[in-house]
């Protein structure tokens, strides 16, 4: 069997994740990226899970950048708006 593939991403709290493709699962997360490579070497993938993959009962979708999440408009007030006074 290969070694498994991760790809890492910024997390919320600044630091790094590392994702494995294989499974789907976050192997680690650390302060820095470059802390994410021993356990890496030590992640080991959960084979029902691999196979649930395989079956198509968990799908795989890549993960949207943390810029996805962010929110760039101002949110409107939810509920009728005001009647505008006439003077």
């Amino acid at each position: 069997m290969s070694s498994p593939v991760f790809t890492h991403q910024k997390n919320a709290n600044g630091g790094f994740d590392s994702l494995c493709a294989s499974c789907l699962e976050i192997a680690a997360s650390a302060p820095r990226e470059e802390q994410l490579s021993t356990s890496e070497l030590m992640h080991a993938c959960d084979p029902i899970r691999l196979y649930q993959i395989s079956q198509g009962w968990i799908r795989t979708c890549h993960i949207a950048p943390l810029e996805f999440f962010s929110i760039k408009q101002k949110a409107e007030p939810i509920g009728p708006r005001p009647i505008a006074s006439r003077s």
